[in-house]
């Protein structure tokens, strides 16, 4: 077999994914340190704005990702990653347009959200055309990191553009640039070398690429891959939309650490995931020898110990040790979802990377507003964060159970066309 040659011009294409992957953290993150000024822009009360705006953004980029990886593999990566970008591009721009009321403003939050959707499932596809085995865990690790660092570039430039324009809705025009350069590097890409042709499977086994796919979609792996990204999505959403007013409030209600401190926990939070992200590829591959299973077993071990943590006052009220343990959660949930990634480009032929990928994530985000829903239901029925909290480590518990299913088929490999990488 003649060896595959990757053409270095994969690296542009890794940075283009980067810049537009960051590009949608900032279009998913505008409005929230703004909320209560877009409140008043569009004069509808806080509750009902922060959740429409929030809300559709999430719900539409679960759409736009399985929508995207149906794309990618029909008609390709860099064309369904530009008109991707262009949806958020628009849809920021249109705000000064559009969004002088909540439906207008929703119209700008959807055309986003599918924009963005594409680009976070995107990241398999590109791993599993453009690079060779080995490289495509760091890959994965570093692009979803991206979404953290977009969010982060948000959270640092919103106020400074809002105190500029003095308008939210011309502050998100502005704040398109960030998805604009993504935009930029992906029509560059059209004017570079391709990806290396692969002959794919179907086509050696004189089959469709539809069969295929519903092969490897019968196969429990498929169902526990989404389950796994169900649970992590859900603690995700959960502790970011619990954990900081539970740092801040007084007891007993919370820890009563007072906003700004609570605030810097949440950054260490962040800062961590975003960490873990990035080392996830390498610890993938120098640590556990290509044994995703094991990698997601041990992070949701870790996830549901330092959430079961959090609701003891020997950790909340220590200083040294709460910290620590929010850091803890952040790393080692920033490790799932590049881990499943890569597990899928590897696995899995690359001309039905992207529609596992986006069928993964697109369903699976689906837990974090499972996650908001039902820890809000438990405050409320409560009155306690205590039962939310307990709520999200089991969850934990859940994910360490289903991501032991994370196993390489081995059975019938010449008839699925599925490679077996991992031992059981």
């Amino acid at each position: 077999m003649p060896e595959i040659v990757y053409p270095k011009f994969r690296w542009f294409v890794f940075v283009a994914l980067v810049l537009a992957t960051a590009g949608s953290g900032v279009a998913l993150i505008w409005p929230a340190p703004l909320m209560e000024q877009v409140a008043k822009h569009i004069n509808m009360p806080l509750g009902i704005t922060t959740g429409a705006v929030m809300v559709s953004f999430s719900v539409f980029t679960s759409i736009g990702a399985i929508i995207g990886g149906i794309c990618c593999d029909r008609f390709g990566i860099t064309p369904t990653l530009i008109i991707s970008c262009v949806l958020m591009v628009l849809g920021m721009l249109l705000t000064p347009v559009l969004g002088h009321t909540l439906l207008g403003l929703l119209a700008t939050r959807i055309s986003s959200g599918l924009g963005a959707g594409p680009v976070t499932m995107a990241v398999g596809s590109v791993a599993a055309t453009w690079f060779p085995a080995p490289q495509r865990g760091p890959v994965s690790g570093v692009a979803a990191m991206c979404v953290s660092l977009g969010v982060f570039f948000g959270f640092a430039s919103v106020p400074a553009t809002y105190l500029a324009t003095q308008n939210v809705a011309v502050t998100a025009a502005w704040l398109s640039l960030f998805p604009a350069v993504g935009l930029l590097a992906f029509l560059l890409v059209t004017f570079g070398p391709k990806p290396p042709i692969i002959t794919p499977t179907h086509q050696a086994l004189g089959e469709s690429s539809t069969d295929e796919f519903t092969r490897a979609a019968r196969l429990p792996v498929f169902v526990f891959g989404i389950l796994t990204i169900f649970c992590m999505s859900w603690s995700f959403s959960a502790i970011n939309d619990l954990t900081p007013v539970y740092l801040s409030a007084k007891a007993p209600l919370g820890a009563g650490h007072g906003i700004l401190m609570a605030g810097r926990y949440m950054g260490l939070m962040q800062v961590s995931m975003m960490l873990g992200a990035a080392l996830s590829g390498f610890m993938i591959a120098r640590l556990f020898k290509g044994n995703v299973r094991r990698i997601c077993m041990l992070a949701f071990t870790a996830m549901a110990i330092c959430v079961f943590s959090l609701k003891t006052a020997a950790v909340t009220s220590n200083l040294g040790a709460l910290p620590a343990f929010l850091i803890g959660f952040g790393f080692c949930q920033g490790l799932i979802v590049p881990s499943c990634v890569t597990f899928v480009s590897t696995v899995f032929p690359n001309h039905i990377v992207g529609k596992i990928v986006g069928i993964w994530l697109g369903i699976g985000m689906i837990g974090g507003t499972v996650g908001v829903i039902v820890g809000a239901a438990l405050l409320n029925h409560t009155g306690l964060y205590q039962a939310s909290l307990s709520t999200v480590g089991m969850i934990g518990l859940a994910g360490l159970l289903f991501s032991n299913f994370l196993r390489a088929p081995e059975f019938d490999q010449k008839r699925t066309g599925i490679p077996a990488t991992e031992k059981p």
